[in-house]
C-alpha cells in the first residue's frame, strides 16, 4: 500500500515548509534574542487567565493561545472552580449545566415507528453515529454525535475524570480544521492539570448516595535542577466506587496521571504525561424482557413492568454480566522556541484499551420449543397452544484498540508591523501535520449455550459455568490510519478592531479489515479463551478466507464484495477530503464584538457501502455561524459584571446514512450469482417476476371471484384460495391471494394492473397495505424467485440543524456569580434517502418494477422521474423529517453566593436548575421499513432538574480546607407518563403513549485540604 512512503513524503514535505519560515530574511530580522532568566508560556498552552467562572483565552479553536472575545467561534469554557462547586466527577458532569450538550443514555432510542416502550433501536448507522453503546466521552453537540473528544487536542475516547481536569473547552460548531475526523457539530478539548515549579497539595474524600465513594489527591512541584530549570512533577488520581440507583449495576475505577515538565536548554521544554485508568462495570444487561405480545398503547409488552409490575429500578440481567476496562495513555512533547516570533512543537501519544466483556446476548422470550425444560414452561401470552420461556445466552468478547498519534506543529508570529492602510498588525502562522493510526481487536464466537428463565421468575440471570468454556473460532482486526495537514492564519488589523481566523486541512485515510479464522480440516475449530489469540502453526490461521474474500477484478466479483484488495476498503484507494474555516471578529469596542464563521466537519466513512456495493462519500458538515461576544468590565476594580456569547447558526450535513430495510439491494442477489448454494433462495431473473395481490381488491373493484388468466407459477397455487398471506407466500392464514406475472400485466386483462395500483394507492385491511414484492415460483420452493434477500442496505441522505445558543456568566458582586445556558436546536432531513437502482451488479439490467415495495413506501410511482428505477426519486416524504430525539430547547443556571461578613463568612449557598424540552418520541415516517406512523406516541415530556449545595472554606496559615454538599434532582422528579388518544375509524379509540424516567433524588459531601 506504499504508507510508509506516503508518510515520509508528507513529513518531508511539512518539514521543507517550516524550513521555509525559517529562511525568510525578513522573519531573521525579527528575531529579539531571549533573555535566559525568562520563562514564556508555550504559545500552545493556555493559561489559567480569568477569575471564578470566567476564563478569557482558550487554545481550542486555533491552537494557539488566543483571548476568547478576539476568536470569530463560540467557546464556552467550564472551569475547575465550577467543576468543584457543582460535584463534578468526570467531564460528563461537569458539562451537565452547558446547554445543546445532550448526554442522553440512549441516543435515537425512541425512533420507532411501533412507539414500544422497549427494545427500542435507531437505524441511523451514520459513521458518527452512537451505535449499540454510550460512552463517556459520546455527546451531542448542537444536533450531531460527536464519539471522541479531545484532550490536549488528541482524540481520547478514555476515561477523563475531574481529578485532573483544569478546564473544558466546549467548541460549538464543526472544528474539522485543527482536529480532522469526528467532529461534525462540536467538541470539547479537555485541559489537564500541568506541572508547576511551586509545591502543591490536595488530598479530598467524598461520600454520596448509592453507595458512592471517592478519594483524589493532587501534588506538584519541583524535584531537582534539570536544565536551565527544574524538573517538575505533577501526579493526580482517584480511587471510586458507586452503585447506580437501578438493580445491581455496580461500578469501581481507579485512575492516576503522573506528568513531568522541564527545560533541557534555553527555548526548549519537555513535557511527558501519562495515565492510566482501571475500572469495572457489573450489571449493566437488559433491565427488563419484551414480548411480541402488544399492550393497550401498541408497544411490546414489557414483562417485568407490565405483567409483573415490578419497580422501574429493576433489572433482570443480575450483575454477573460485567465490562473490565484498562485504559494506559502515554504523551510526550517536545518544544522549541526560536527567538521570541517561531516555536516547533513535536508531539506523540499512544494509547491502549483492554476491555473484557462478558454480556448477556440474544434475550427473548420462546414459544414451543423443544429444548425448553420443563421447569420453565409458562402458557403463552399471546394466548396461542402451547408455551413459552426466555431463552439467552452469554458472550465474553475480549477487544482491544490501540491509538498511536504524532502531531508536528510550527507556529511563527509577527508583531507590531505596520502596513499600508492597515496600520499596525499582528499576525501569526500555525502549519500542523497530525498522524493517527487506530487498531482495534477483537474476537467473536465465545457463545454459551443457550440458558432458560421462567418468564414469572424475577429473580436476576446468571450465568451457568456448568459445561461452557468460552472459546472463539474468528477474529476481527480493524485498522484505520488518517492523516492530517493543516495551516491556520491569525491576523489583527486596525489597531486589533478586526482579527481574521482562516485556513485550511487536508485529510487522507483508509481502512483495512481483516478476520482471522481459526481451522481444523477445513472447519471452525473451537479453543478455550484464556488471553486473546496468538499465531501459531498448529492454528492453522488464515486471513480472509470464505466469501468475504473475494476481490475487485477477480473471477466471481460481484458488487457485494468489492471494492476490497487485501483487506483495504475503498479498492485499497486513499481517500482525500479538504476541510476549510474562515471567521472574522469586529471589535466595536472594548466590551463588545460581532464575528461570522464558516467552518467544515468530518466523518471518514470506514467502508460502508449501499446497495450496489458502492462506498459512501465521508460524512461532511458545513456552518456558517454569525454571534456577538461581550465583556462588561467595571472600571473602578476591574470586576467582570456579564460576560458572554450569543449566536445563531445553520450546520448542513451530508452523506449520513440510514437503514432502510426496504431499500434495493443488487449487491446481495443470491439467484444465478450463487447458485451453488440453491437453499438460500433469492431473486432469480431466469424466472417470470410476479405479484401477489389481496383477493378482497377483486372485490373493491367489483369482480369478485375474478381468477387471474395466467399459467400458474407454482403447482396448486390457484386452486388453493388460502395459500399464502400478507407476510410472504409461504405462511397460511385463510385469507386468499392471487398471484399476477409482471411481464405481462395488463396486456391480456387490464383488471390486474388496476388491482395492483388500488393496493398501491391506498387500500387497506387490519394491517396496512399488502402489496408484494415476493417472486413466486420454480419447481420444489415456494420462494424460489423472493427478493427477501434482495431488500435491504445503507441509504445516504442529507439533513440540517440550525439554531441559537448562548452562555453567560453574570456577576452583580465579586462574591456572586450566576451561570445562564440556552440553546435552541432543529434538526431536519434536507434531501431524502438516496436509492440505487435494481440493475444486476453482474449483467447491467435493471430488474426494478413501479410496484416494488421501495415505491410504495415512498408515496407511490409519482414520487419517481422513472418508477422502475429507485435512483429517480424525489425523497420528498423525508424532507422536513426530525430522525433525531434531542430536545429542541434546553437552559440552565447556576448561582454560588458566598457570604463575606459575619458568623457565617465563608460559607457559600448555591442553586441550579437545567431544563431540558420535551422531544419527539417517534416519527411520522420512522423505523427500519419507512412505515407510515398513522398514531405516533406523544412527545415526551420536558423536565426540569432543581440542584443546590452549599460550601464552605477554613483558611489557615498552611492549611486550607474545603467542604462541599451538593444534592441533585432536590424534588426527586423520577418520570412522568404521558397518553394521547386517537379515533380510528374500523378500530375505535387507539392509545398511545411515552414514559420517561431519572435518576432519583442524591446527595454528595466532600471534604479536601489543600496546602
Amino acid at each position: 500500500m506504499n504508507t510508509p512512503y506516503r508518510r515520509f513524503f508528507r513529513l518531508c514535505s511539512f518539514i521543507f515548509g517550516t524550513c521555509l519560515l525559517c529562511s525568510s530574511p525578513f522573519l531573521a530580522a525579527q528575531e529579539v534574542e531571549q533573555d535566559e532568566d525568562v520563562i514564556t508560556m508555550s504559545p500552545f498552552r493556555v493559561d489559567e487567565s480569568g477569575e471564578g467562572y470566567v476564563a478569557t483565552n482558550s487554545i481550542s479553536g486555533t491552537r494557539l493561545q488566543t483571548s476568547i472575545k478576539e476568536l470569530p467561534m463560540p467557546i464556552e469554557v467550564v472551569t475547575e472552580q465550577f467543576l468543584i462547586d457543582t460535584g463534578a466527577e468526570d467531564i460528563r458532569e461537569g458539562l451537565a449545566f452547558s446547554s445543546g450538550v445532550v448526554m442522553d443514555e440512549d441516543f435515537n432510542a425512541s425512533l420507532n415507528a411501533g412507539g414500544s416502550a422497549n427494545g427500542r433501536r435507531s437505524f441511523d448507522f451514520s459513521p458518527s453515529g452512537s451505535g449499540s453503546g454510550v460512552s463517556e466521552t459520546q455527546f451531542k453537540i448542537r444536533g450531531f454525535n460527536t464519539n471522541v473528544q479531545l484532550r490536549q487536542g488528541y482524540n481520547t475516547p478514555g476515561i477523563l475524570d475531574s481529578a485532573d481536569i483544569s478546564r473544558a473547552e466546549v467548541v460549538r460548531g464543526p472544528a474539522a480544521l485543527l482536529y480532522g475526523h469526528s467532529i461534525l457539530g462540536g467538541v470539547v478539548n479537555v485541559i489537564p492539570k500541568y506541572p508547576l515549579n511551586v509545591e502543591r497539595y490536595r488530598v479530598g474524600f467524598s461520600v454520596g448516595s448509592n453507595n458512592n465513594y471517592r478519594t483524589t489527591f493532587d501534588a506538584t512541584g519541583p524535584l531537582m535542577k534539570l536544565g536551565v530549570d527544574t524538573l517538575n512533577y505533577r501526579i493526580t488520581g482517584a480511587w471510586q466506587t458507586w452503585d447506580n440507583w437501578i438493580d445491581d449495576d455496580e461500578q469501581t475505577k481507579f485512575f492516576i496521571a503522573p506528568k513531568l515538565e522541564f527545560r533541557p536548554w534555553n527555548g526548549g521544554r519537555v513535557y511527558i504525561d501519562t495515565s492510566y485508568f482501571e475500572g469495572t462495570r457489573k450489571g449493566n444487561g437488559p433491565e427488563d424482557v419484551v414480548s411480541s405480545v402488544r399492550n393497550q398503547y401498541n408497544e411490546r409488552t414489557s414483562i417485568a413492568r407490565d405483567i409483573g409490575k415490578m419497580p422501574e429500578s429493576f433489572r433482570w440481567s443480575g450483575d454477573d454480566q460485567r465490562i473490565d476496562t484498562t485504559d494506559m495513555v502515554g504523551l510526550f512533547e517536545f518544544q522549541q522556541d526560536v527567538g521570541d516570533w517561531l516555536t516547533f512543537v513535536a508531539s506523540y501519544q499512544y494509547q491502549k484499551r483492554d476491555e473484557d466483556r462478558l454480556l448477556i446476548r440474544d434475550v427473548g422470550i420462546r414459544a414451543n420449543d423443544g429444548s425448553t425444560p420443563e421447569s420453565v414452561r409458562r402458557p403463552r401470552l399471546d394466548g396461542g397452544n402451547g408455551y413459552e420461556a426466555i431463552r439467552f445466552r452469554w458472550e465474553d468478547t475480549p477487544q482491544e484498540i490501540e491509538w498511536n498519534s504524532y502531531r508536528l506543529e510550527a507556529v511563527a508570529r509577527w508583531d507590531r508591523i505596520e502596513l499600508p492602510f492597515l496600520g499596525y498588525t499582528d499576525h501569526s502562522l500555525v502549519l500542523g501535520h497530525q498522524s493517527t493510526e487506530q487498531e482495534i481487536f477483537r474476537t467473536d464466537g465465545n457463545r454459551s449455550p443457550f440458558q432458560w428463565h421462567a418468564r414469572d421468575d424475577y429473580t436476576p440471570f446468571q450465568i451457568d459455568q456448568a459445561g461452557w468454556t468460552p472459546t472463539f473460532f474468528r477474529d476481527f482486526r480493524d485498522e484505520r490510519p488518517q492523516d492530517g495537514t493543516y495551516a491556520v492564519y491569525q491576523g489583527k488589523f486596525w489597531e486589533d478592531k478586526i482579527q481574521l481566523v482562516g485556513g485550511v486541512r487536508y485529510d487522507e485515510y483508509i481502512v483495512r479489515t481483516r478476520q482471522y479464522l481459526y481451522q481444523a480440516d477445513g472447519l471452525p475449530r473451537a479453543e478455550p479463551r484464556g488471553s486473546l489469540p496468538t499465531d501459531s502453526s498448529g492454528d492453522q490461521r488464515q486471513w480472509n478466507t470464505g466469501p468475504w474474500a473475494v476481490e475487485q477484478g477477480l473471477p466471481g466479483a460481484r458488487g457485494s464484495d468489492a471494492p476490497v484488495r487485501e483487506g483495504y476498503r475503498f479498492g485499497g484507494e486513499w481517500q482525500t477530503e479538504t476541510s476549510p474555516t474562515l471567521g472574522v471578529t469586529w471589535n466595536i469596542n472594548d466590551s463588545l464584538s460581532v464575528y461570522g464563521l464558516s467552518a467544515a466537519g468530518l466523518v471518514p466513512n470506514p467502508g460502508q457501502r449501499n446497495g450496489f456495493g458502492e462506498n459512501f462519500e465521508a460524512e461532511q458538515t458545513q456552518s456558517l455561524e454569525a454571534g456577538i461576544k461581550f465583556d462588561l468590565v467595571k472600571n473602578s476594580d476591574g470586576h467582570r459584571i456579564l460576560s458572554g456569547t450569543a449566536s445563531v447558526f445553520s450546520i448542513e450535513r451530508e452523506n449520513a446514512i440510514w437503514f432502510y430495510s426496504f431499500a434495493s439491494s443488487p449487491r446481495n442477489n443470491k439467484g444465478v450469482q450463487r447458485s451453488d448454494d440453491p437453499e438460500r433462495g433469492g431473486f432469480d431473473p431466469r424466472l417470470p417476476r410476479s405479484f401477489a395481490v389481496d383477493s378482497r381488491v377483486w372485490e373493491v373493484l367489483g369482480n369478485a371471484g375474478y381468477v387471474p388468466d395466467r399459467p400458474p407459477t407454482h403447482p396448486g397455487q390457484l386452486t388453493d384460495p388460502n395459500f399464502s398471506t400478507g407476510g410472504h407466500p409461504t405462511s397460511n392464514d385463510g385469507q386468499s391471494w392471487m398471484v399476477v406475472n409482471y411481464e405481462t400485466l395488463g396486456s391480456v386483462d387490464p383488471i390486474e394492473r388496476a388491482a395492483i395500483e388500488a393496493m398501491l394507492n391506498g387500500f387497506t385491511a387490519t394491517d396496512g397495505t399488502f402489496i408484494q414484492t415476493d417472486f413466486l415460483g420454480g419447481p420444489g420452493s415456494n420462494r424460489a424467485n423472493w427478493t427477501g434477500n434482495s431488500r435491504g442496505s445503507d441509504v445516504s441522505f442529507n439533513d440540517e440543524s440550525t439554531g441559537v445558543d448562548a452562555q453567560l456568566v453574570f456577576s452583580p458582586k465579586p462574591n456572586w456569580q450566576i451561570t445562564f445556558n440556552y440553546a435552541y436546536v432543529k434538526r431536519e432531513v434536507t434531501e431524502g434517502f438516496a436509492l440505487v437502482d435494481f440493475v444486476d451488479p453482474l449483467s447491467g439490467i435493471n430488474y426494478g418494477t413501479e410496484y416494488d415495495l421501495w415505491i410504495t413506501r415512498f408515496g407511490g410511482p409519482s414520487n419517481f422521474t422513472d418508477p422502475t428505477r429507485a435512483s429517480t426519486g424525489n425523497g420528498d416524504i423525508l424532507i422536513g423529517q426530525s430522525l433525531d430525539d434531542s430536545p429542541e430547547h434546553s437552559g440552565s443556571m447556576w448561582s454560588n453566593y458566598t457570604i463575606q461578613e459575619g458568623p457565617l463568612k465563608d460559607l457559600s449557598i448555591r442553586f441550579g436548575a437545567i431544563y431540558t424540552g420535551e422531544r419527539q418520541s417517534s416519527v411520522e415516517i420512522g423505523d427500519g421499513s419507512l412505515r407510515l406512523n398513522t398514531y405516533p406516541t406523544p412527545f415526551f415530556s420536558d423536565n426540569l432538574d432543581i440542584r443546590g449545595g452549599l460550601g464552605y472554606r477554613i483558611r489557615g496559615e498552611k492549611y486550607n480546607w474545603n467542604f462541599n454538599f451538593n444534592v441533585y434532582n432536590m424534588f426527586d422528579e423520577v418520570g412522568d407518563e404521558v397518553i394521547i388518544e386517537f379515533q380510528d375509524p374500523n378500530a375505535g379509540t387507539l392509545e398511545r403513549r411515552s414514559r420517561t424516567r431519572y435518576a432519583p433524588r442524591s446527595f454528595r459531601f466532600s471534604a479536601s485540604v489543600d496546602w
